[in-house]
């Protein structure tokens, strides 16, 4: 998925802390037009 390459690399490459590459993720896909059906049933878990 997107969402989660995306996740990945801000958390692991970038260095954010895990809820923030989450939500960075998430806006990214809402600032690149993707339909929240493909990426909004991830969920986050602490």
């Amino acid at each position: 998925s997107i969402l989660m390459t995306t996740f990945y690399q801000k958390w692991l490459e970038d260095g954010m802390e895990i809820p923030e590459a989450f939500r960075a993720a998430q806006q990214e896909m809402r600032d690149f037009g993707f339909d929240p059906y493909q990426w909004a049933g991830f969920v986050l878990l602490e």
